[in-house]
């Protein structure tokens, strides 16, 4: 299996059937050729241990490092995000973080509030983004002390998505599509008293969302956008993986083709394409070729 271009992660808030405390895991997972695709589902909690194995399990079905993964801001998710994913991106929900910076600014300032944080965070680019939260924060951290410590919490995971094609970042800045299903899920265990053990409850969660995600729809990506991805994903592996001798000697060797620019796609962003693979040498049989 390719790696997939983002997983999205998001975990109901309600109990279970039977006013058990677990909670369904099902992430969504968009291929690279477009497809939205729910590979997973599992029963459990927040904590790190948990997802560590949810993610595990599916690496153990050849689930590759996805190029972004967007989840929201549990502490357990987020460890465990960068435990199993190292080369990923994280993105932080932005649904999720305008639902915090709304509890924290007063009803009369949210809607100016609301308008700048969203500037920010949907800027064209890192760049951009960084610079319009300097402006929001020099504005009102006086007067909104907690609400501007709550937009500057993991502020860079909040504009991850910025690093991607302009035509994706709707679909891949926030975990909205994976809370629709939750739901469904509660609309058909809401009539249930009592599940009678997890895995008929899970059965049941599993047929009610599958159902709908075949409804998702795909993204077009073009050869274009690909090589904006390649590019992205050159250099997470640059990032996370270090230069050895043998590397840089092989890097220095070879002659690199630099990406070139982009509208839209952030500066640094732009990496050195892999040189080209050599045509494999032609098998030879009983030494004639």
């Amino acid at each position: 299996m390719r790696s997939p271009i983002c997983s999205s992660t998001a975990s109901p808030n309600a109990s279970g059937p039977g006013g058990s405390a677990s909670r369904c895991w099902p992430p969504r997972v968009l291929r690279h050729l477009g497809a939205k695709v729910l590979p997973h589902l599992m029963a459990g909690s927040k904590d790190a241990e948990t997802v560590s194995a949810f993610f595990q399990d599916m690496r153990g079905r050849w689930l590759g490092d996805p190029l972004l993964v967007v989840c929201d801001g549990a502490a357990g998710i987020i460890k465990a995000i960068e435990t199993c994913f190292p080369r990923s991106e994280r993105q932080r929900c932005l649904a999720h973080r305008r639902r915090n910076l709304a509890a924290k600014v007063p009803e009369d300032r949210w809607p100016e509030f609301k308008a700048r944080a969203t500037a920010a965070y949907q800027a064209p680019s890192r760049a951009i983004a960084r610079d319009l939260a300097a402006g929001l924060v020099k504005d009102y951290e006086a007067e909104l002390p907690s609400a501007v410590a709550c937009f500057m919490d993991d502020f860079e995971a909040a504009i991850a998505h910025l690093k991607m094609p302009i035509t994706h970042r709707r679909a891949i800045r926030t975990t909205n599509l994976l809370e629709r299903l939750f739901v469904e899920e509660r609309r058909r265990l809401k009539i249930i008293p009592n599940a009678f053990g997890e895995k008929p409850a899970l059965k049941l969660m599993f047929g009610s969302m599958i159902r709908a995600a075949e409804r998702w729809r795909a993204i077009r990506i073009t050869d274009f956008e690909r090589r904006q991805m390649t590019a992205v994903r050159q250099v997470s592996i640059r990032n996370t993986r270090p230069e050895t001798a043998s590397t840089r000697m092989q890097r220095q060797r070879s002659p690199a083709r630099i990406c070139p620019a982009v509208p839209g796609l952030d500066p640094t962003a732009r990496a050195s394409w892999p040189p080209m693979r050599r045509r494999p040498p032609r098998p030879t049989y009983g030494g004639l070729k």
